[in-house]
């Protein structure tokens, strides 16, 4: 990947409340790709994947309200609130059907917007989608963290040290309490868009059967695994980039032809 800086453009956009920053890069005109990133982060630790996208979209990856850059001036948003707030900022900044891809919980946000108001959201890929039910517990939850952080790349691990201490005790264990009690199962028949779910073969928090359950769950949805850990989309940039590329060839072709 280029050494040049990844996000062109910082955006600050009034939405949800708040000021939502957003780091933007690709040319404008390009298909519009939007992340969203996961529990107590930002978008930094998806630059990676953005640098890799840039040549054949236009990427913008946006701090929820109380994340990252973005202020929420006290409060806690839980899950459903959060994809109220995202949906807010793609109105706003003209963004309402692009393709969404969501990081983790960034995954139960991005399902509950699809679920509640599909007409704002595009094709969706899933990149380590949470909670597995069979590991819904704080304990349960906490081991498997402890085990992927061993198994991901030391330049990841300094990215969402900052970003946690950005986001702050209360705010962690609050949002990640929503998180376990979202229950992302019961929202899957009710996405009506494609979805391609992506899981690290090496994810101790997205075990294999769970991710199955999640495609299964959906009514249009396939499964990719790749060599990696939770966060693939830092590890393997390139493996998920062409996955969204698929997701972009495949809308392309399904498009009206004008005339």
């Amino acid at each position: 990947m280029s050494r040049r800086p990844v996000w062109t453009v910082t955006e600050v956009t009034s939405a949800a409340g708040t000021r939502v920053v957003a780091g933007v890069t690709g040319a404008p005109g390009r298909p519009s790709v939007v992340l969203v990133h996961g529990h107590s982060s930002s978008h930094r630790y998806l630059a990676r994947l953005a640098g890799a996208l840039r040549a054949d979209a236009r990427v913008a990856a946006p701090d929820l309200p109380g994340f990252g850059a973005t202020p929420a001036d006290g409060r806690v948003l839980a899950v459903p609130d959060l994809a109220d707030a995202l949906a807010d900022w793609l109105l706003a900044t003209g963004r309402e059907g692009s393709v969404l891809l969501g990081h983790s919980i960034g995954c139960q946000v991005v399902l509950d917007l699809a679920a509640r108001r599909p007409s704002l959201v595009g094709p969706l890929v899933l990149v380590a989608p949470t909670v597995d039910p069979a590991n819904r517990s704080w304990p349960r939850q906490a081991a498997r963290l402890a085990l992927d952080l061993v198994r991901e790349a030391r330049g990841l691990r300094s990215v969402q040290v900052v970003d946690a201490l950005r986001t702050g005790p209360r705010r962690f264990v609050r949002t990640f309490s929503s998180a376990l009690d979202h229950d992302v199962e019961d929202l899957l028949p009710h996405v009506a868009v494609p979805a391609v779910v992506v899981r690290g073969q090496h994810d101790p928090l997205v075990p294999g059967g769970w991710a199955r359950r999640v495609v299964d769950g959906l009514p249009d949805a396939r499964l990719v695994e790749l060599d990696g850990p939770h966060a693939v989309q830092w590890s393997r940039p390139d493996a998920v980039a062409r996955v969204v590329r698929d997701v972009l060839a495949a809308r392309a072709r399904e498009a009206p032809v004008a005339g």
